[in-house]
């Protein structure tokens, strides 16, 4: 897998560091941005000869990669129709965190079997820092992105290669909820998540660090159930 320049996972086969991007990657990284951060709003549709004349391309590359996110599920093809953004309850919501959780837990346990060091967790560190930053700053796209880098870097970090790309495919699916989510949450509930970020590191450090399974569960349980009952009192029911 390559990576955008937003640190999300390139298409399936795209190619290597260092090498030009084909026009199929360019595409699918373009539009994939604007789905996951809602430029294109969930159950909208994607005019392929329109993206195509933006990105200066022909319409076969647009279409390959259209083709790539229908198999990721970010996008779905009605007959007659055309290509839209497919939309997300609020019940994939819960079923995806439970995933994720299931996912990031075990990515802990791996962690910590490792006795890592300060080096080791250094992008740990970094993204708790952009966090406290893009905070400061009223960013929240910039908060977002950190948040969204420390939990990648607990996946990357557990050293499975496999459970990290089910997870960031995972994350992926409930990217666009999860920034309306944010946004809507106060600041204070963005300052307590940061402490507990914090505290998953702390312990990986500590001299017991199994401690931030546990820790971590409790997160990962708090924060999907903040998130969705968020964007349920906002009266969204579908993302």
């Amino acid at each position: 897998m390559t990576t955008t320049a937003a640190g999300k996972q390139g298409p399936p086969g795209a190619n290597g560091a260092g090498k030009e991007p084909s026009r199929k990657d360019q595409a699918y990284a373009a539009i994939k941005e604007k789905i996951l951060t809602n430029v294109f709003a969930a159950g909208e549709f994607i005019d392929d000869v329109q993206e195509a004349q933006q990105l200066g391309m022909s319409k076969t590359p647009v279409r390959e990669a259209l083709l790539l996110l229908e198999a990721e599920g970010l996008v779905e093809v009605l007959p007659r129709r055309g290509i839209r953004v497919s939309p997300i309850s609020l019940e994939d919501m819960r079923e995806i965190y439970q995933v994720l959780s299931a996912l990031e837990i075990a990515a802990v346990e791996l962690i910590a079997e490792r006795k890592p060091g300060k080096d080791m967790l250094e992008p740990l560190s970094r993204a708790c820092a952009d966090m406290r930053r893009a905070l400061a700053g009223a960013d929240s796209l910039a908060w977002n992105d950190a948040d969204e880098a420390f939990h990648r870097g607990l996946l990357r970090l557990s050293g499975n290669r496999h459970l990290a790309e089910t997870g960031i495919r995972y994350r992926e699916r409930v990217q666009r909820g999860h920034l309306i989510a944010m946004r809507l949450t106060s600041d204070e509930n963005l300052e307590l998540s940061i402490a507990r970020h914090e505290e998953t590191v702390a312990l990986l450090l500590s001299d017991d660090p199994r401690k931030a399974v546990e820790a971590h569960q409790q997160q990962r349980i708090t924060a999907g159930l903040r998130a969705i009952n968020t964007i349920r009192d906002s009266g969204l029911k579908v993302l």
